[in-house]
């Protein structure tokens, strides 16, 4: 079947989701350093800052998308091989690149993160699963490999069940939101197998067929807006909310439709390129922009310069995680090589 919501549909989508989780991260307190904007005494920046969290429900709706779409003939064990080898490396090479640097230069030691269990804590953040021990890890923001690692590890069930009554089962289990049930599963499981469910009921396609594209743009836009709406004047701004998923649907959608006769982008777009280093910019970001550069990012206190210096310095930061987790790689595939020559 073809395939009309491309890689670099995919990409885009995801240089979205980048852009968004920056702008929330970025303006989600005023003390951080920048001068709001105001409209009618709204405050612009924190609004965008609340409406941005949806990039954690696009994320996840892409993985679930993606992972229906490549592995679902997978055997169990190739999946998990394929998955965890894309996963971990990267997200050690940023413990090992820049951890170092907040130990000796910031005083952000294990013991002043963990306090007690040290060891226990930071084997558990290692291994990216430290949410199910009561904390978020050394980078409050990798809370989320507790939840990537946790569908990844749920999808070969998830993708061989009945769909529809298992989207009811997870709607109604994150609007109803019951306190028994771990947050990872109350509230990231819809997203995630709504991912799944856009592919395995061809949206695209059939949004691909529309003969009225500018009226259709226009429901998505409107309902972007609508489900966008319950997120203004949070005090919460990190709460999560039941909209968040067909908000993001609706994001998607609006994505596509807006560029659905172009299977492929330049390469040099901003959107592609933010998509390519997505993983790792999520893995480094809050090292440039809360630690290593906060006073470099926010010292003109304007939005827009705040974040384009926020996004660069992301960017660079995640090209040198994945240089040097790509450049490791090969250096052990070839001592691999020469051991099994040896061995022969």
């Amino acid at each position: 079947m073809e395939q009309y919501f491309s890689k670099a549909h995919t990409q885009l989508a995801k240089g979205v989701a980048v852009c968004l989780l920056l702008v929330h991260h970025l303006f989600f307190t005023e003390a951080a350093g920048y001068d709001e904007l105001y409209i009618e005494g709204t405050p612009v920046m924190n609004g965008a800052a609340s409406v941005a969290k949806v990039c954690v429900c696009l994320f996840l709706i892409l993985s679930g998308f993606g992972l229906s779409r490549s592995s679902r003939e997978l055997s169990v064990y190739t999946f998990y091989k394929r998955r965890l080898a894309r996963l971990y490396p990267a997200y050690w090479m940023t413990w090992l690149l820049f951890v170092p640097i907040s130990v000796v230069c910031l005083d952000r030691t294990l013991v002043s993160v963990y306090s007690e269990n040290t060891w226990l804590y930071l084997l558990v953040n290692l291994l990216g699963i430290q949410v199910y021990f009561g904390t978020y890890g050394y980078i409050g923001t990798w809370w989320f490999m507790t939840a990537i690692l946790t569908m990844y590890a749920l999808f070969p069930i998830l993708i061989r069940r009945p769909l529809f009554p298992l989207l009811l089962f997870l709607f109604l289990l994150d609007v109803l939101s019951p306190w028994f049930v771990h947050g990872i599963f109350r509230h990231w499981l819809f997203p995630f197998v709504m991912g799944i469910a856009l592919d395995r009921y061809n949206i695209f396609q059939y949004l691909m067929k529309v003969q009225r594209p500018c009226i259709v743009i226009f429901l998505f836009l409107i309902a972007t807006i609508g489900f966008a709406w319950p997120r203004l004047h949070l005090e919460d701004v990190g709460l999560g909310l039941w909209t968040d998923t067909p908000f993001a649907v609706c994001l998607l959608c609006l994505l596509f439709m807006a560029t659905r006769n172009r299977a492929s982008f330049s390469r040099s777009n901003i959107l592609i390129v933010l998509g390519r280093f997505s993983y790792e910019i999520f893995l480094s970001h809050m090292f440039i922009i809360a630690y290593f550069c906060k006073d470099i990012v926010y010292a003109s206190r304007q939005p827009i310069i705040i974040f384009i210096f926020g996004l660069g310095l992301s960017l660079a930061a995640a090209w040198l995680v994945q240089f040097f987790t790509t450049n490791c790689a090969y250096v052990l595939s070839f001592f691999e090589r020469v051991s099994y020559k040896r061995c022969k």
